[in-house]
């Protein structure tokens, strides 16, 4: 249990000071002083050690392989298309409000293999899992940013965007289980943040956007042992002193996604040499790794808090969720019971515990009480309060209702194939209408364009959790068939500015109809990228992405983005 080693976590993982530097990429990063050394190996056997983590892998590389200088953004590439959307609310956003762009490292670096990164699962499945990506894809060369981020950052400052939210890869800083910091990966992103901020825009940094370590996942299920809180508090303690300028910070992306898909990987055809889950169950693995997400989010929050801050300076910190706002059907007292109890098992899950009281909702409680792990009253002390503000990916939702067995359902403890959520999900209204324009997210149907359950879904959530503020870290739609389009065509993605402009103007109500907090939109995504299992098929890009030729062009989205918001923020 944490709070059996909590005191020596917190000593183990010290500060910076008695950091061993060795020779060439590697060093020991914290190490108390009753700490032994043995573990700490020659930069040689470091590097030739990361290597071996690629043995069996045969890693494509792009034709550049080195940092390179931005060339200048044509003018005629900052010309707007025609027939914009129109402009006409009379309310105004605060002249602080957060918005731009945001990526993360895995779906656009490429340079898996480069300046001493290790694999993570996520490469790991890419590439011995075939099929498990669409069209056998794979994130080793992606939008080779990791060589380009310089020629990436003047086109987001050339179209004015002041914030970009990025994700840093696990692996290129831990790429074994050693304890040993990747210097050159480290040194990497303190560039990258140190050009952004040469450049007038404003890094937002996540630290885990899915890409754990493989050699974690080997060595004891990743997410699936207590022993990651550990392993994750010293990763974050590491990029805290490393990116001390970056004020606003996300430990963990979307915790209720990648629980779910690491309890669902096994049962979807990845055999368990790929991804070792030491005979845990579907239902152990997704409450099991929820317990130990927000145990390390917590964990590197109170070393931010209590190490960081005073050192540095005043940040914010929190986790993203995602989960979508699900209200009920019809009036019926089941429906409402669903619709509570669907919030219960996605946005109550991470919620309650940070928010609320230091527990899961009892819906869940009742139905994996064998399973869920439980808070000692020490951990719930961690967990309580642990955000500075409330993040949420609002992408999207849809109405609930209850199952045909709901009462039954609910009391099954497994008998029923609705069981444990008791709901069936509802995507038609009366005369067979659509909830909303559907996005292109391959065969699952989880995105629409829902203006209405964005706005429903943030009032709910500040009037449940009543967090100080909200910031939406994410959100965006995918053009239906955009990879089959033509650059000319796909640049002309109406649609996707449809789906900005109803939900960027449900912000200016949500602040001035609604009265809530919030501070900021960031939209997914920078341009096109390998959005994981649908690879390049799925695109939510602001900017097309030539793969052929790997070019970037902007769509009329991100040219509605930025009117809209030189629009209605308010002058100085």
């Amino acid at each position: 249990m944490l709070v059996r080693f909590l005191p020596l976590l917190l000593l183990a993982l010290g500060g910076l000071g008695g950091a061993q530097v060795l020779p060439n990429r590697f060093y020991n990063f914290t190490s108390p002083a009753n700490y032994s050394n043995s573990n700490i190996t020659n930069a040689t056997t470091s590097y030739q050690r990361v290597t071996n983590l690629w043995d069996g892998f045969q890693v494509a590389r792009g034709t550049i392989t080195h940092v390179v200088e931005p060339l200048p953004i044509a003018k005629d590439e900052l010309t707007p298309p025609p027939n914009m959307k129109p402009l006409h609310c009379q309310y105004r956003l605060p002249k602080d409000f957060i918005w731009g762009w945001a990526s993360s490292a895995s779906q656009i670096e490429g340079a898996v293999d480069a300046d001493g990164r290790g694999p993570s699962v996520w490469d790991n499945v890419a590439h011995k899992v075939p099929g498990f990506l669409k069209k056998n894809e794979t994130f080793d060369i992606a939008n080779n940013h990791y060589y380009m981020y310089k020629q990436d950052f003047q086109r987001l400052k050339a179209m004015g965007v002041p914030y970009y939210s990025m994700t840093i890869s696990w692996s290129r800083i831990f790429p074994s289980d050693s304890g040993e910091v990747n210097k050159a990966g480290l040194q990497h992103y303190i560039d990258e943040v140190n050009y952004l901020l040469e450049n007038g825009i404003q890094p937002i940094v996540t630290l885990y956007h899915w890409d754990i370590p493989q050699v974690l996942q080997d060595k004891y299920g990743g997410w699936l042992d207590r022993k990651v809180v550990q392993d994750f508090a010293n990763y974050a303690r590491v990029m805290f002193e490393a990116l001390p300028k970056v004020k606003l910070w996300l430990t963990l992306n979307e915790p209720q996604v990648f629980c779910n898909d690491y309890a669902d990987w096994p049962d979807e055809g990845v055999p368990d040499h790929v991804f070792p889950t030491f005979g845990l169950n579907s239902t152990q693995r997704k409450y099991i790794c929820g317990h130990n997400a927000l145990l390390a989010h917590a964990s590197a929050v109170h070393i931010y808090r209590t190490e960081i801050e005073p050192k540095y300076g005043k940040g914010k910190i929190s986790f993203a969720n995602s989960w979508d706002y699900t209200p009920s059907y019809s009036n019926s007292s089941e429906d409402i019971l669903a619709s509570e109890r669907s919030l219960d098992f996605t946005a109550g899950w991470f919620g309650q515990p940070v928010y609320i009281d230091g527990e899961y909702p009892q819906s869940i409680r009742d139905v994996v009480y064998e399973t869920l792990p439980r808070f000692t009253e020490e951990e719930k002390s961690l967990v309580l309060n642990s955000t500075d503000f409330y993040a949420w990916d609002g992408y999207t939702g849809h109405p609930v209702r209850a199952s045909d067995d709901f009462s039954s359902c609910v009391t099954s403890q497994g008998d029923s194939e609705n069981w444990p959520e008791c709901f069936d999900e509802v995507f038609t209204l009366p005369g067979d209408w659509l909830i909303g324009n559907r996005a292109d997210v391959g065969v699952s149907n989880w995105l629409y364009q829902t203006p209405r359950y964005f706005r429903e879904g943030i009032v709910w959530a500040w009037s449940h959790f009543k967090p100080l503020e909200i910031i939406i870290p994410e959100s965006g739609f995918s053009v239906w068939k955009e990879n089959e389009m033509t650059e000319a065509q796909a640049r002309y993605d109406d649609t996707r500015v449809s789906y900005l402009h109803d939900y960027l103007h449900q912000a200016l109500k949500l602040i001035h109809e609604d009265k809530v907090k919030l501070s900021g939109i960031i939209a997914w995504s920078m341009y096109d990228n390998i959005e994981w299992r649908q690879g390049r098929d799925t695109r939510f890009g602001l900017q097309y992405f030539d793969y052929n030729h790997m070019k970037v062009y902007f769509k009329k989205s991100a040219f509605y983005m930025r009117d809209f918001f030189n629009h209605y923020m308010t002058q100085e």
